[in-house]
């Protein structure tokens, strides 16, 4: 039995419950519920082409898989690299942890999760495998008003609120805090007609021996700072659940006031951030930092849309990197450009050229005298150029896996909703208007001329075609050359149109294994075409099928 082991079940005097070690390729281990333990566990391929992706982001993936067409929800985080790989290999695994922590706090009533199976590899990282509940959604899902259903019927808001408190409540009965009880860790289904809730991130659950008041309240007051700021979720909802949670953990009368101040506190300094103030009435240059890469630039385009209407006086820079500068050019809510040559101001330090540009850019920007800055990129590289600009209100993300937060003024704390809510999240906090998502972005008449000449040079009708997009950055986003191959075939028979595949010159390779994989013809523009050609290419396109990649985000927009 591992230490990790022993340690819960000697701790918590835990029910029996049958735990199996399981046989994985060399260099991994694992262990699941007996109930699971014959399943087919493929450490390489848990996460590879999965059914959905959930959250991806800094090496580690959340995603919906099918292992023997049984629907799991795979949690992959990386190993880590320098003094965090050198300290891990004195700590007990994360999916190890987690595992072990679900079946301790399941033996104790607490929703959470199912625990299904915990895999881990030195080198690899980690891997946790919970139960999958169809139709759930999280509470940042109620608060944006994506389940109206719940907030129109009183009784459904009511369940939902109380199954979240008893969860809280429970937790702490059981001398555990989370300290990072965000909506997006509390998901909500309906069970037979009645909704209820479970906790599905464990990773912030920490032991409570000391300071249980303290972390209490901090638990309590991150939940509802994370509601609060949407205007479905008013202080009376907050104040129901408090209330609950009281009489759960026996907490009566001064300590009621005492601790529901504190939380009010918090709760109304998070809700004030979402009013405009006089100081952002009277704007008149913004900047948004989103140098890279391409398809988050566009998923941050609404938020300028947005900006450009609420403030229709504003000027907006965009400090993006040459390589990506002509998808802004001819932007409806963009006026200029700052051009950020990242590869080559990476010299600075020993290349007197790069110094001399280097400090020209910061010259160029502190010239401008912006307002406000909003880094969406949350690295340290963007955000010290955030603070290099001289501007007084840098607006900023939290948390970061880089020192970030000592160059803002302001941060806004980064949740699991879409990118493109939470950047338009950040500029509605500074002032900015809620409406329509617009993305703003439209092929030029030039362009338009150079693709369809492109087009008749291969052959192909400019009203009826197909774009695929087969490639990605990233392996585990790519479905399968084969299955592009399969759909060509479907779309050519019943469609007659033309198969057009795009993606960079280094994609190329991807696009010529699907040439030979198929028998329909595939035209392939890989590297051939410039970021307007491409953007003219998809909006003519009949039909784009694409991996989660730049060009499949310019298409949905």
């Amino acid at each position: 039995m591992s230490n990790i082991r022993l340690k819960y079940c000697l701790m918590n005097f835990l029910k029996p419950i049958i735990l199996v070690d399981l046989k994985l390729p060399a260099g991994w281990k694992g262990v699941a519920v007996e109930k699971w333990s014959n399943l087919n566990f493929e450490p390489e391929k848990l996460t590879q082409n999965p059914d959905k992706i959930f959250k991806s982001e800094n090496g580690s993936i959340t995603a919906l898989k099918k292992i023997e067409n049984i629907p799991f929800v795979i949690k992959k985080t990386a190993a880590g690299a320098g003094l965090k790989a050198v300290a891990n290999l004195f700590r007990a695994p994360k999916s190890l942890k987690n595992f072990y922590l679900a079946v301790l706090l399941s033996q104790k009533n607490i929703e959470v999760a199912a625990p299904v199976a915990a895999l881990w590899h030195r080198k690899y990282g980690n891997i946790y495998i919970t139960e999958y509940i169809p139709g759930s959604f999280d509470l940042y899902d109620i608060a944006f008003g994506r389940n109206p259903e719940i907030l129109a019927n009183f009784s459904a808001r009511k369940a939902v609120i109380q199954q979240t408190a008893q969860i809280i409540a429970k937790l702490h009965k059981a001398d555990f805090w989370h300290r990072d009880s965000k909506a997006g860790n509390f998901i909500v289904y309906n069970d037979a007609g009645t909704y209820k809730a479970k906790l599905i991130d464990l990773d912030g659950i920490k032991q409570n021996p000391k300071r249980r008041s303290e972390n209490r309240i901090r638990t309590l007051a991150k939940l509802a700072e994370t509601l609060i700021r949407f205007k479905t979720v008013n202080f009376t909802d907050l104040y129901r659940g408090f209330r609950i949670y009281c009489d759960e953990m026996k907490i009566t009368g001064p300590d009621i006031k005492r601790l529901w101040q504190k939380i009010e506190r918090a709760a109304v300094a998070v809700r004030l951030t979402t009013v405009i103030s006089d100081s952002y009435k009277h704007i008149g240059k913004i900047l948004i930092i989103k140098p890279s890469a391409l398809g988050d630039i566009v998923l941050a385009m609404p938020a300028a849309c947005r900006l450009a209407e609420s403030f229709p006086d504003a000027e907006i820079h965009w400090f993006v990197r040459p390589e990506f500068s002509a998808l802004l050019e001819n932007h409806s809510a963009v006026h200029k450009t700052v051009i950020f040559a990242r590869k080559k101001l990476g010299k600075w330090w020993y290349k007197p050229s790069a110094f001399a540009e280097l400090a020209g850019l910061i010259k160029q920007l502190r010239n401008e005298k912006y307002d406000i800055v909003f880094d969406f990129q949350g690295r340290f590289r963007s955000a010290i150029f955030a603070f290099f600009s001289g501007c007084k209100q840098r607006i900023g993300i939290t948390p970061t896996q880089e020192i970030t937060g000592i160059f803002y003024t302001k941060k806004i704390r980064q949740t699991s909703v879409h990118l493109v809510d939470f950047f338009l999240d950040m500029v509605c906090a500074l002032g900015a208007k809620r409406g329509n998502i617009e993305f703003g972005l439209s092929p030029q008449p030039r362009s338009i001329e150079e693709t369809r000449k492109i087009l008749s040079e291969n052959q192909v009708d400019k009203d009826n075609y197909a774009v695929f997009i087969p490639a990605a950055a990233v392996e585990t986003k790519r479905w399968p050359a084969e299955n592009f191959a399969a759909l060509a075939r479907k779309i050519y028979e019943k469609y007659k149109c033309s198969i057009v595949a795009v993606g960079v010159e280094a994609e190329r390779d991807i696009v010529e294994k699907l040439q030979k994989i198929t028998d329909v013809p595939v035209i392939n523009l890989a590297g051939k075409t410039d970021i307007p050609q491409l953007i003219a290419l998809l909006a003519s396109a009949k039909i784009v099928v694409g991996n989660d990649t730049g060009p499949a985000h310019i298409a949905a927009a």
